[in-house]
């Protein structure tokens, strides 16, 4: 797929948070599509914001570029048992690859693009939990970006629905794997870090989220990785980073559309902490093991079953973009969720 052009957007702006301790990036243009990380590095930090503007340019741009099936014929498909319990609804597609075997493999549009409304009658719905994007500058990076992503989403997704999740507690960690300074700035605004990960098995998820000593919550974030400090530190900076996005939110009409459809709910309340600290564990050790595309492929294919699919999308600047979908009963979601959920996806 030929290149889609340079970005669009003047490159990110860095700028240092908490007395220096972390660095916050972001990055815009004028449609609204923007980017934004956290990092304790400044370069990094820039360098994930671009990703994520990347992805976000790709996948608004994917809906003019990828053809629509409307029928996909005799191509196997990835299709949720949602949608098969509702009675196979008319449902656009696109055609994807099977990362194990390569073959063409049908995906529900809905799955792949952004900021997109289906042709009638076709209902729209939220499609984030069993779908991951990754951007990169080869497509190994952007393939293993990618499947952490799905994992990371599918697996708490599901656990906030059903509530079969379990947690081991990894702040006793925060000293040896974060910086000195974030911490104590944390605690001079009296704002609380409570992180965990995930009972399973590979890669490590974690989950960290930041109170109000006094029990206000404010926001969370979240990521998979095959190293637990790694893991414990991009779900921390996540964190950071929505607390300044949902502080300074922008008002586009793009970004306005996909949030009021629920997408990336970065928002904690009470009902996380409680919904956490009732299933914890035990504590948890630092674990290490690689997080290449093929060990997260058959991490992948355990979860869910069958392989995933890989859509590649348009390509921005010098990244190459790809969505992985798997199957699994989270990829569709109504736009407005059951109140009776214990707690929101992140």
């Amino acid at each position: 797929m030929s290149h889609r052009g340079a970005v669009r957007a003047a490159g990110p702006t860095v700028r240092p948070l908490i007395n220096g301790a972390v660095h916050v990036a972001w990055m815009s243009d004028e449609s609204g599509i923007s980017g934004g990380a956290c990092d304790d590095d400044p370069g990094r930090a820039a360098r994930r914001a671009l990703g994520e503007y990347v992805q976000h340019v790709s996948h608004v741009s994917a809906a003019g570029v990828l053809p629509l099936l409307a029928d996909p014929g005799a191509l196997p498909r990835v299709e949720p048992a949602a949608l098969l319990e509702a009675g196979s609804p008319p449902c656009h597609w696109v055609a994807g690859t099977g990362m194990r075997d390569g073959a063409e493999t049908a995906v529900p549009a809905q799955a792949v693009f952004l900021g997109w409304d289906p042709p009638p009658p076709e209902e729209r719905w939220c499609v984030q939990t069993s779908a991951g994007t990754g951007a990169g500058t080869d497509r190994g990076r952007a393939r293993t970006s990618a499947l952490l992503e799905v994992i990371e989403r599918h697996v708490l997704a599901h656990g906030w629905r059903t509530g079969d999740i379990r947690f081991e507690d990894l702040d006793h960690l925060h000293d040896s794997v974060l910086p000195a300074a974030l911490l104590a700035g944390l605690r001079d605004h009296k704002v609380r870090l409570r992180t965990v990960r995930v009972v399973r098995p590979y890669p490590d998820i974690v989950l960290a989220l930041l109170h109000r000593t006094g029990g206000a919550a404010l926001t969370c974030g979240a990521a998979a990785r095959g190293d637990t400090a790694d893991a414990v530190r991009h779900a921390v900076y996540e964190a950071v980073a929505a607390r300044l996005a949902l502080g300074a939110r922008p008002s586009s009409s793009l970004q306005s559309r996909d949030r009021d459809r629920g997408h990336a709910v970065a928002a904690a309340g009470p009902a996380h902490l409680d919904f956490v600290e009732s299933r914890i564990a035990g504590r948890g050790a630092l674990r290490r093991a690689p997080a290449g595309s093929a060990a997260l492929l058959d991490a992948a294919d355990a979860l869910f079953g069958r392989q995933p699919v890989e859509v590649r999308l348009p390509s921005v600047d010098d990244h190459v973009v790809h969505r992985v979908v798997c199957h699994g009963s989270e990829v569709f979601e109504p736009l407005t969720p059951p109140s009776h959920l214990p707690c929101p996806v992140v």
